[in-house]
């Protein structure tokens, strides 16, 4: 779905929800994005093509059944080298400011959470804090419900 434009050249084109995403990930210093998509999901594809945005380059790894976006992330893992930092993104969601991702720390299990506007509520997202430690065993949990808040 196209949410506003881009140029190319002299060239305004549409912009895909998702490129919104990608330019936040670059942003934060990301310089390979892998799309994990399904195996009817070609639009995805095309759109970025195996091109670049702001030096990141694409990988795209095909989930064959809808199953989770931890399912997601177990396709995506064979290509992320021990050493690498990952962010995690849904393309579906354009939030700010655009350099949000840069204020998590690396090598810290991290979430970047926002309120969400809904009619004449704003619901701050449920917060879970998961830390795991230098050796990836998790080690602690903090979590707190949904507190709709009335305006």
């Amino acid at each position: 779905m196209p949410v506003g434009g881009r140029l190319d050249g002299n060239i305004e084109r549409p912009r895909a929800v998702s490129e919104h995403l990608v330019e936040r990930m670059t942003i934060a210093g990301a310089d390979k994005i892998c799309f994990v998509i399904s195996a009817g999901k070609s639009d995805i594809l095309e759109y970025y093509g195996g091109g670049q945005v702001n030096a990141a380059s694409f990988i795209f790894v095909v989930q064959p059944q809808p199953a989770g976006l931890c399912d997601e992330i177990f396709h995506a893992a064979p290509v992320v080298a021990p050493s690498e930092t990952v962010l995690i993104g849904l393309p579906d969601t354009i939030w700010f400011p655009e350099n949000g991702l840069s204020a998590l720390p690396d090598h810290e299990l991290s979430f970047l959470l926002f309120p969400v506007e809904f009619r004449c509520m704003t619901l701050v997202m449920p917060l879970a804090v998961l830390v795991a430690g230098r050796s990836g065993v998790f080690i602690r949990c903090w979590c707190q419900s949904s507190h709709p808040i009335r305006r």
